[in-house]
This record gives structure tokens, C-alpha cells and sequence, in this order.
């Protein structure tokens, strides 16, 4: 039996969709993954040469079941392609965590091998269904439908890619789509291989295929994907009626509270604050903030950057313990102080007034190490729509923040690393810059997501609350801290 042009037109389909597939996901790995010192020729000669030695392999493989006539080698190839796309949701956890805490080439060869999963597989997997595809009888017969089904799912795997940071279609996202494209090209070998009487990997690639989901789903991954919502921060808090519950008692804080409120957030956050703790405030001059570091018996360090730039230190009884006689730039009292702060708020709500300085990258990294092991560093961002284009350099900062991976999430506060949160007033505040930000996912309507930096809009219910929440965990972390730390004295 001759191939005729249908055949071939089926196999050809096949392999330039994978190899297209592989060559965008490499493009875009080169556009959007932040990598310090590296530009994008290099990462693409990085990728070349992973690329090249994996298509090698695969054709190497390919031509060596040619020429032993042995079918069952294509198939395992390909089975073994179909598990690496499976795989992928598992490697997804890590990508992101490895490239922010690894430095150098090890960071780049790790993180590459990795994010290139997708590209990876597509080519391990086109180039022996291409030449099986154009082999005659059964085998050539079934290489050429794996490969259009191949196919299709890729360009599937690329839509539901594409659409799901839009939230058009977020059934179609990555990682559903590897999981739904990886079953179908491992049960399909598995099966095949099978049914041609090699019964013990067949029985083990489906058992396999089968559990690998489950696998992966109760693992957690799936974590990444889900909506934060308040309700989702405790299992103990319940909503009934507009009434929110905790432990079963009605909480007095209702929806009627202004999220938008600067004194009720700052308050959530000092009065979960051990007394006596250090306070650093940078921002317009706050009265409010004054009044809560005395009514919660907290030293305040004041900074304002719209008037004469003095720095005022406040106890709890409103006497001055001491200033500076001079007005001080920022990032001058920055770079020359040693003290250590349990909570640092950088306040640029502003935009327009705040001076350009304080959006440099330096001051985020002067910032975070000013705190204290377990301390909070709050920077809250511009509030009004359209005020982000007064914010200086704000897409070059959010990819040096990427970048450098400065900031954890403050859901996860611990006694041994500062948090840093950004939290800003509005979302339409950044629409117009957020859709030029690489790697960007929105977890909800009210916080954005960009890698491990987190942006809270003040539009989420209950703003407060959340806060409250944070800094009681936050708490209990340096009330454990201590408990130690006297038992062992």
C-alpha cells in the first residue's frame, strides 16, 4: 500500500504544528522570562542548543526503529513524550520558585529545563511520529492519527494558553490542557502497545496515564489556579446572609466598611504590633498614622516626602525623642541608617506628588533590608485611575521585582524572612500598563498576581479584614519565636 497525498498531508500537518508550537513557546520564553545578565540573543542560543540535542535524540531514536523494524520503540517514544506533557502541571509548582532562588548559569539551565516542557515534548514527540507517519501499513496508519491529534491539542494547549490570563476561557489554561493533551497521546501508545503483545509496559503506561491526574490534583498544583478569595483565608470564616461569621459568631465588620479607608487598614495592621515596635512610614505626613502608634504604643518613624522631608521619631506620648535638623532626601536616610524596623510602610498612593527616587528599585531592596526577621514591608501604590503614568519606570520596575524576586507573599509570613506586600487602591490604576507585564495572572477581580509579587486592589471586601488576618499570622509566627527563645534561656 502506497502513501498518497493524503497521507502525507496529515503527517506533514502534524510535525510543522509541534515544531510551530515548540518555536513559539520558545520565542516567548526568550520575550518573557527575566533572567539577570542575560538578554534575549542569549537565552535563544541557550534554548537552540536544548532544543537541538533533544530533536537529535528523538530522530536518532527514530531512525534506529527504522532500521530494526521495530514498531514498539516508536510507540514508547511517543508514550514517553505523551508522560512528559502530563508532567507538566508538577514542573509548573517549581519553575517560578527555582528561578527566584537560584542565581547564576545552574539557575538558567534548571529554570530552562523546565519552562521548556511544553516545546520540549512537542518536538521529542513530532519527529518519530513523522517518520513512523510516513512508514506504510498499520503503524504508519496509526503515527499519522496520533499526530493530527497531536496537533489539534497543541494548538488547543496554545489557545487555552493564551485566553486564560484574559479569563475568557479559563477551562482551556495550561495546565488543564497538558493534563487533557498528555492523556490522550500516552493512552493512545499504551494502548497500542498493548494490544501488539507487549503486555507489561502496556498495562503500566495506562495505569500510569490513569493516575498521574489524581496524582498531580491532590498534590496541590492545582492551588496555583483557584481564585484567592477572603472567605477561601480560613476555613473557620463563613458568610451567611451578608453576614460574615467566625468560629460561628458574627463578625461586627459588615460590607458597609470603606475598603478604601487608610485608617481602618493601618489600624488592622499596628494593632496586631508587639508595643513598642518600630515603625518607619515614608509618604505624605499622616496624622492618623500618629494617632494609632499612640493609641497601640508603637515608635513611629515618620517620613515625609511631599513637605520638608524631616524625619520625626514619635512615641506613644506624642513628645518628640528626636529629629533631624536638616531636610533629608529619602534615599538618603536610607543608605545611611542601620536601625531596623518591625514594619515599614512605603506610601506612594500619590502618584504625581511622591518624588521619582522612591520608585527605584534601590529603595525596594534598601527597604526590605531595613526589616527585622519576620517583618512586614507594606508599599502601597497609586490609587487613582490614570496615575500610573506618573509612577516612573513602572514596567521596568515590576520586571526588576520579577527579576530579582524580592518580595514573598505576606499570606505566608515566617520568623526567619521579611514579607513584603504591594497593595494598591484600584485596578484601573494599572490597566494600562499591567497588559505590557509578562507572566501576569489574575487571581480574582480584586488581586493581580505577577509571579511572587501580589497586588491587592482596595476594592476587595473587606480590605481590612484581610490585613487583620495577615498580621495575626504574623503574630502568632514571633509569639512561637519567643516562646522558644525564653525556654531555651
Amino acid at each position: 500500500m502506497k502513501l498518497n497525498l493524503h497521507d502525507r498531508l496529515l503527517t506533514f500537518f502534524s510535525f510543522f504544528a509541534g515544531m510551530g508550537i515548540a518555536g513559539c513557546a520558545m520565542i516567548g520564553y526568550g520575550y518573557t522570562v527575566p533572567y539577570a545578565g542575560a538578554g534575549f540573543i542569549v537565552k535563544q542560543i541557550c534554548l537552540f542548543m536544548v532544543l537541538f540535542a533533544v530533536a537529535g535524540g528523538s530522530l536518532a531514536g527514530a531512525l534506529v526503529s527504522e532500521y530494526k523494524r521495530n514498531d514498539k520503540i516508536l510507540l514508547l517514544s511517543v508514550l514517553a513524550a505523551g508522560v512528559l506533557v502530563l508532567l507538566l502541571p508538577f514542573y509548573s509548582n517549581y519553575a517560578e520558585k527555582i528561578s527566584l532562588q537560584l542565581n547564576g548559569f545552574a539557575a538558567l539551565v534548571i529554570y530552562t529545563a523546565l519552562v521548556l516542557t511544553l516545546p520540549i515534548a512537542c518536538i521529542s514527540m513530532v519527529i518519530p511520529l513523522t517518520v513512523a507517519g510516513l512508514k506504510k501499513g498499520d503503524a504508519g496508519s496509526y503515527a499519522r492519527k496520533t499526530g493530527v491529534v497531536f496537533a489539534v491539542i497543541m494548538m488547543g494547549i496554545a489557545l487555552g494558553s493564551m485566553l486564560y490570563p484574559m479569563l475568557i476561557i479559563p477551562a482551556l489554561g495550561l495546565i488543564w490542557s497538558a493534563i487533557v493533551t498528555g492523556f490522550s497521546l500516552a493512552i493512545i501508545p499504551a494502548i497500542q502497545i498493548f494490544r501488539q503483545g507487549w503486555r507489561k509496559p502496556g498495562i503500566l503506561g495506562i495505569l500510569f496515564v490513569i493516575l498521574l491526574p489524581g496524582m498531580l490534583i491532590g498534590g496541590g498544583f492545582t492551588e496555583k489556579q483557584r481564585g484567592v478569595s477572603l472567605l477561601d483565608l480560613d476555613e473557620q470564616w463563613q458568610m451567611k446572609k451578608a453576614q460574615l461569621y467566625l468560629n460561628g459568631a458574627p463578625v461586627s465588620i459588615g460590607f458597609d466598611a470603606l475598603p478604601g479607608d487608610t485608617a481602618r487598614v493601618l489600624d488592622n495592621i499596628l494593632e496586631n504590633c508587639f508595643q513598642e515596635s518600630e515603625i518607619l512610614y515614608i509618604g505624605p505626613f499622616s496624622n492618623t498614622l500618629v494617632r494609632l502608634c499612640a493609641a497601640n504604643n508603637l515608635r513611629l518613624t515618620q517620613l515625609d516626602v511631599t513637605g520638608l522631608n524631616t524625619i520625626d521619631t514619635t512615641n506613644s506620648t506624642f513628645t518628640r525623642a528626636g529629629s533631624l535638623n536638616s531636610p533629608v532626601e529619602p534615599r538618603v536616610f536610607l543608605n545611611s541608617t542601620s536601625q531596623q524596623f518591625d514594619i515599614i510602610i512605603l506610601d506612594l498612593m500619590r502618584g504625581d506628588a511622591i518624588r521619582e527616587g522612591l520608585f527605584s528599585v534601590e529603595v525596594f531592596i534598601r527597604l526590605r533590608n531595613l526589616l527585622k526577621a519576620g517583618g512586614l514591608g507594606l508599599i502601597r501604590l497609586p490609587d487613582i485611575e490614570g496615575e500610573a503614568i506618573h509612577w516612573y519606570g513602572v514596567r521596568s520596575l515590576y520586571k526588576t521585582i520579577r527579576s530579582l524576586g524580592l518580595f514573598t507573599e505576606v499570606s505566608k509570613p515566617t520568623r526567619s524572612s521579611p514579607s513584603m506586600l504591594l497593595f494598591s487602591g484600584s485596578r484601573d490604576a494599572f490597566d494600562d500598563r499591567l497588559d505590557e507585564v509578562p507572566g501576569i495572572s489574575y487571581f480574582s477581580q480584586d488581586s493581580i498576581q505577577v509571579q511572587d509579587v501580589r497586588i491587592l486592589t482596595d476594592n476587595r471586601p473587606m480590605a481590612s479584614l484581610y490585613f487583620r488576618h495577615q498580621m495575626a499570622m504574623l503574630r502568632q509566627e514571633r509569639l512561637a519565636s519567643m516562646s522558644k527563645v525564653k525556654a531555651l534561656k
